[in-house]
C-alpha cells in the first residue's frame, strides 16, 4: 500500500491481500516497504493483524530497525517475519498494518506491504 504525500494517519491501516491456493506447501512471509529521506525514526513499529478468509484473526507487534543515515531518496527495506508457515485455508488472507510509533502522522514511509513466497528450505 502507498501512503499519502501528507503521511501515514495513526488509524489508517495499511492493508495488503494475498490469495492463498496451495494449502499443502510451506511459505515465508517477508513485510517490505519503503522510507524516505524524511523518515526521522531509527525504527518503525507496527501492529500487524493477519486474518483468515473466514474470518479468524490474530495481532503481532513488530518493530524494524533502520539505520540513520539517510543519503538517498528512497530506502527499500525487506525484513522477515515467519517461515515454514502453512496457511489452513485457501482464500483471500489480509495483512492489516497499523503504526504503533506514538505520533498522529508518520511523514517518510512511502509504502507498506508483504511479500509472500514457497519457502525453499
Amino acid at each position: 500500500m502507498r501512503f499519502e504525500r501528507g503521511g501515514w494517519r495513526q488509524q489508517q491501516n495499511a492493508l495488503c491481500e494475498v490469495l492463498i491456493e496451495d494449502t499443502l506447501s510451506l511459505f515465508h512471509i517477508d513485510i517490505t516497504g519503503s522510507i524516505n529521506y524524511f523518515y526521522f525514526f531509527d525504527s518503525l513499529s507496527v501492529v500487524l493483524t493477519v486474518s483468515a478468509p473466514s474470518g479468524e484473526s490474530f495481532a503481532d507487534t513488530l518493530s524494524f530497525g533502520f539505520t540513520k543515515d539517510r543519503r538517498n531518496l528512497c530506502e527499500d527495506f525487506r525484513f522477515p517475519y515467519c517461515s515454514q508457515v502453512q496457511f489452513k485455508e485457501a482464500g483471500v488472507w489480509k495483512f492489516s498494518f497499523h503504526h504503533n510509533m506514538g505520533v498522529g502522522v508518520l511523514r517518510g514511509v512511502w509504502c507498506l506491504g508483504v511479500f509472500v513466497e514457497i519457502d525453499e528450505c
